[in-house]
């Protein structure tokens, strides 16, 4: 499928070249990377969407073999402040659910890139 004239004009990094990926959505056009005299595209180094270059975010790994201080803390202050939106979630929800679902939600924001295979073991290891 042909990229269109504008989204070709879009201001990126030299050296690159934009491909359509096939899929609709926010990253339908990727900008690749492409070495100088080559005709080989490379690594994805970003997308096009509403107009303007959009790199891609370096995932950082938080060091897993400091200790975290205020573990007990940052759960407490997650739990007292989503009070309203488990109120909400029983409204719409049986309460089993909604417990399930406000468990997985608070997993999630206390630790960061947590897989599905880990939310038990991380659920029961915290203080929720």
């Amino acid at each position: 499928m042909a990229v269109p004239e504008d989204v070709r004009r879009v201001s990126r990094p030299e050296h690159t070249v934009v491909c359509d990926s096939g899929h609709d959505g926010p990253e339908q056009y990727m900008v690749r990377q492409r070495e100088p005299g080559t005709r080989i595209n490379g690594k994805v180094i970003g997308h096009i969407y509403n107009g303007r270059f959009v790199p891609l975010k370096n995932k950082r790994l938080l060091p897993t073999d400091t200790p975290e201080f205020a573990v007990y803390g940052s759960a407490a202050v997650a739990n007292s402040v989503s009070q309203d939106l488990f109120q909400n979630l029983t409204e719409i929800f049986e309460l089993r659910q909604a417990v399930t679902i406000m468990s997985i939600a608070l997993v999630r924001v206390l630790s960061p890139g947590t897989t599905d295979s880990e939310l038990q073991s991380e659920y029961r290891s915290s203080f929720l």
